[in-house]
């Protein structure tokens, strides 16, 4: 394998480190060679043919496609890689809903809010091992989360080769990447408790000064932490799809570095996505749960049973709800993982070579291998 030019990027699109594909090659007029998204290989066509359209396009200054056709291309893979995506969730989401739903229901089941009545509001049955039941529901659920996410950033780094990845190859890479997702995760969790305190300090400290200078700085603090949460937003993308030893939130904050604005908007764009699903879904599954628990608030209302008042009058009816949320949430996840994955590539981030397209593999609807910009 050779590169040429001096910085590699002799014959391809400006911008930012052009994504693996067939591009132009600058030694054979006429001819194509293919970039594994670092350097030239040794892979040739000797042809005039076109590979792909998309190759001899510019790439725009900041490597990122518009909304309209990032989030296209977000739909497509879905679409595209459905049937793995929905038995990720089957194996990985249900089981894990059941699970996490018997140890919450034991959490709250004889769970009692009283003085509803009085305004003067207490709570009867909850015990230390009722503490102990939700932090075990709460970490087999967020430990199946981060499974989920990796498997999906594999299925979208190989939604569009020749010949894309199985549900179960997918699951595979999740578990090779658990131990260093989990290390990103509680760092990740450790900054953003570190973070809150710091900002509680600071709204406690303008507070006491003068609500109005509360009032002015306010949104500054909001600002501040809205900013850093775009410039990580790409932390978990890079600890599942990053080489060894590529740091996950170096690699976010410059991968963010300059796009603040286009980042947000396409976040913005998955929030209001996830909601969309997330409604659709209550509507969906109402006649599967409505009617099988909850409970009605009045002004004769003198306690609240916290399990009905979680539309869940019975485990049965918990489970249901939870394994349907499981569904809906894996379906936010997907939207998620994809969507950031893709403005991970695009914007040059290093990608582990066991999630690079195969050279050669099959150009469709106009897009390089493995995903598009």
């Amino acid at each position: 394998m050779s590169n040429t030019g001096d910085d590699g990027h002799n014959g391809l699109p400006g911008g930012a480190t052009p994504s693996p594909g067939w591009y132009a090659n600058p030694e054979v007029p006429g001819g194509h060679r293919w970039w594994d998204g670092e350097q030239w290989t040794s892979h040739l066509l000797e042809d005039a043919s076109e590979p792909s359209s998309a190759a001899q396009q510019p790439t725009p200054p900041n490597g990122l496609r518009p909304v309209g056709p990032w989030l296209s291309s977000v739909m497509d893979v879905i679409r595209a890689r459905a049937g793995h995506l929905f038995t990720l969730f089957a194996v990985i989401s249900v089981p894990t809903a059941i699970v996490s739903g018997l140890l919450a229901w034991q959490a709250i089941d004889g769970v009692v809010i009283t003085g509803v009545d009085s305004g003067e509001l207490g709570v009867d049955g909850f015990s230390a091992s009722s503490i102990y039941f939700w932090a075990g529901s709460f970490a087999i659920s967020s430990l199946a989360s981060l499974i989920l996410g990796a498997a999906i950033v594999h299925q979208a780094a190989h939604a569009k080769a020749e010949s894309p990845q199985p549900w179960s190859e997918s699951l595979v890479h999740a578990g090779r990447r658990l131990p260093r997702i989990i290390g990103v995760a509680l760092g990740f969790l450790l900054a953003l408790m570190l973070l809150s305190v710091g900002a509680s300090i600071v709204i406690a400290v303008l507070g006491a000064l003068s609500p109005a200078t509360l009032l002015i700085s306010l949104p500054v603090v909001v600002a501040a932490l809205l900013y850093l949460g775009v410039r990580f937003s790409l932390v978990f993308t890079g600890a599942a799809a990053a080489p060894v030893g590529v740091s996950s939130f170096g690699s976010s904050w410059k991968l963010t570095g300059g796009v603040f604005w286009p980042i947000l908007g396409r976040l913005a764009m998955l929030v209001v996505c996830a909601f969309g699903v997330q409604m659709a879904g209550g509507i969906l599954s109402a006649p599967f749960t409505g009617g099988l628990g909850g409970t009605t608030i009045d002004s004769e209302t003198t306690e609240l049973v916290v399990s009905e008042l979680m539309g869940a009058g019975n485990p049965a009816t918990f489970l249901i709800s939870q394994v349907i949320g499981s569904l809906l949430g894996g379906l936010t996840a997907s939207l998620w993982g994809i969507g950031l994955f893709a403005i991970y590539r695009a914007r040059g981030g290093e990608i582990a070579p066991e999630l690079r397209p195969e050279p050669g593999a099959a150009q469709i609807d106009g897009m390089h291998p493995g995903f598009s910009n």
